[in-house]
């Protein structure tokens, strides 16, 4: 096999792994559907996708971060 379908193969199962990992931990920390995952129920899952946790949170925090001034702003109360 050549060097480049070794190399592409390899980043297609990391990307693969990272998108499995960031669904299973955006359903853990979310309550946002998220779509299922085969071996999800796996004991050691959620450990495994403990790498994708910080992932999620930018992405949380940088679609609900500028929805805080806009609804102060409305005086619609917010957990502080």
């Amino acid at each position: 096999m050549p060097q480049s379908d070794q190399t592409r193969d390899f980043f297609l199962r990391q990307l693969t792994g990272w998108r499995r990992d960031a669904s299973i931990a955006g359903a853990f920390l979310t309550r946002l559907p998220f779509p299922d995952v085969e071996g999800a129920t796996k004991m050691n899952a959620l450990a495994l996708a403990a790498r994708a946790f910080p992932l999620v949170g930018v992405v949380v925090g940088a679609a609900g971060g500028p929805r805080r001034p806009a609804a102060r702003s409305r005086e619609v109360r917010t957990p502080r």
